[in-house]
């Protein structure tokens, strides 16, 4: 009797092992389909933020060549895509208006309102003060209703060498006369709100010799 007993615990000690090892094997299973995927889907959004970083990088203009200017550029974003967003813009007289810009937030939201930017800028008259022209492209960051902001300023530089200047809540602009060094001489130019935030009259444009 004792054997016999003995026998049926050890089948049903047996039959229980298979049953876990089977239920262990399921869930392997299961959780090699769910990294699978999640590997699948990491590669289709490192591709799509591959592709979205080039497009971004493609559409910033190169550097505008000019008898009175030298100009230099380095653009190095956080993450693969960013809020930071620079233009240059081209009059007839040919004077240079820079716009240097940083939405908030990070990636491809950001990324998206930068690419709004250079869409506003692109349809606002070049001769405009720089205090109309980011008016203008407040106006147009507002009516798209994105809940998002961007800091900026935009400036203009002569050919005489004078520059005009309007901050709309960018770190303060310093300008460096030639032949003196950082703190020697330089002045700040004082920010005001963000686009999609900024009160036209809060907005004033100032002006200096570059």
């Amino acid at each position: 009797m004792r054997k016999k007993g003995r026998g049926k615990s050890e089948k049903g000690g047996t039959n229980s092992q298979r049953f876990n090892m089977q239920a262990l094997k399921r869930e392997i299973n299961a959780r090699r389909r769910i990294e699978f995927e999640l590997a699948s889907k990491n590669k289709v959004m490192e591709e799509e933020l591959r592709l979205a970083a080039e497009f971004q990088r493609a559409i910033l203009p190169s550097i505008i060549d000019l008898p009175y200017l030298r100009t230099a550029i380095i653009f190095e974003p956080y993450l693969q895509v960013s809020g930071d967003v620079y233009d240059f813009l081209l009059n007839r007289e040919q004077e240079l208006g820079v716009f240097l810009g940083d939405a908030t937030g990070h990636g491809v939201a950001a990324a998206l309102m930068t690419m709004m930017v250079h869409l506003g800028l692109d349809s606002i008259r070049r001769d405009l003060p720089t205090d109309e022209t980011i008016r203008r492209l407040n106006r147009l960051i507002a009516f798209r209703e994105t809940g998002r902001s961007i800091t900026g300023v935009y400036f203009r530089i002569n050919p005489g060498g004078r520059l005009c200047v309007t901050h709309a809540g960018h770190p303060s602009l310093i300008v460096i006369p030639a032949g003196l060094r950082l703190g020697h001489g330089s002045e700040h130019y004082r920010s005001q709100l963000p686009l999609r935030r900024v009160e036209h009259e809060a907005l004033c444009e100032e002006n200096c010799r570059a």
